[in-house]
């Protein structure tokens, strides 16, 4: 019979797991509660980073650098709590740095759990903005019709000036009767052209708050009309209103 003297090592094994386990269980618990320190701190201040994140993304945009701003204002949406003016600025953010479809796919998600009249204003006017104009001078929605179903969806919530913005750009036709807006549509109905009717629309929008949906708009029709000389200044003055400067010198200055 083996003596335990005869295989010592045996010994030395046998009590390895004993003092290895203790160190291992004490370092996960601490990492437990590391992690969980984390993200108290990540929930309890999540609205102040992302107020953070936001100031550091205008100050980049303001500096031309909306590459490197695209991450600060994703960093202060997904910060940020729905209903906060933050959340609304990030959003629009990315899309005055033409990051669109990373923000109207987060939108959308954040809508579909939480829908709020902003953000469905936000979301149709994200989506109205995917169109083109086409050899025929007619409004081409450039995506699938379920989009389409979803816009129609949206703009039953959507304010007067967005409801406005489809029915003009998609059915050639006015009728919301808004006494708010009854100048607008008197100057939307006088022209025939469909081109002129959206760029009365966005300049309408540069002047009230709404900027980049404006800007966007004019885009779309400088896009189908490079030497269409109206969208050009519109679009100059979009980029002055977002404090876009050396944006705006662009336009402005074509001959």
């Amino acid at each position: 019979m083996l003596s335990k003297y005869t295989l010592p090592h045996y010994k030395f094994h046998n009590h390895r797991p004993k003092r290895f386990w203790p160190i291992l269980k004490f370092a996960i618990i601490i990492l437990i509660i590391l992690a969980g320190l984390y993200f108290l701190v990540n929930y309890v201040f999540a609205q102040k980073l992302a107020d953070k994140d936001l100031k550091v993304a205008s100050e980049l945009q303001a500096a031309d650098d909306c590459k490197s701003a695209i991450s600060n204002y994703k960093a202060a949406a997904v910060r940020s709590k729905k209903d906060h003016p933050t959340f609304m600025t990030a959003l629009n953010g990315l899309w005055s740095c033409n990051e669109l479809e990373w923000a109207q796919k987060y939108t959308s998600k954040i809508y579909d759990k939480r829908p709020g009249d902003d953000l469905t204003d936000l979301l149709a006017q994200m989506m109205i903005t995917r169109f083109s104009i086409d050899s025929n001078n007619k409004a081409v929605y450039s995506s699938s019709e379920s989009d389409i179903s979803k816009i129609k969806d949206l703009l039953k919530k959507s304010s007067p000036l967005t409801k406005i913005t489809y029915q003009t750009i998609f059915e050639e036709k006015i009728s919301e009767n808004d006494s708010e807006y009854q100048e607008l549509i008197n100057k939307i109905n006088s022209p025939y052209n469909i081109k002129t009717k959206i760029l009365i629309i966005a300049q309408y929008l540069n002047e009230n708050n709404s900027a980049q949906f404006g800007t966007d708009l004019a885009e779309r029709i400088q896009d189908a009309d490079k030497n269409y000389r109206d969208a050009y200044l519109v679009i100059g003055y979009g980029y002055l209103k977002l404090n876009r400067l050396n944006d705006a010198k662009t336009p402005y200055f074509r001959p």
